[in-house]
């Protein structure tokens, strides 16, 4: 989302503030300052430490996970 310019970091904020309001039960942040932006404000919005992320590279797709996730969607 760089390509919102100024309006990057409360975009990323409010993508945090609303994975928490929905109950999304892991958020995985990839990228450097602006995915730690999103991972912090999910945190302070009320998602758990265990089920938030932020991480500088992704790392293989899915592979990851614990067993005990249930992926339902991706956007």
């Amino acid at each position: 989302m760089l390509e919102l310019g100024d309006e990057a970091v409360e975009a990323h904020r409010e993508v945090g503030r609303t994975a928490a309001e929905y109950g999304v039960g892991l958020v995985v942040a990839v990228g450097d300052g602006l995915a730690k932006q999103l991972a912090l404000t999910a945190g302070a919005a009320g998602v758990r430490p265990t089920s938030r992320w932020s991480v500088t590279t992704a790392p293989p797709p899915l592979t990851w996970l614990p067993s005990s996730a249930r992926v339902t969607s991706f956007w």
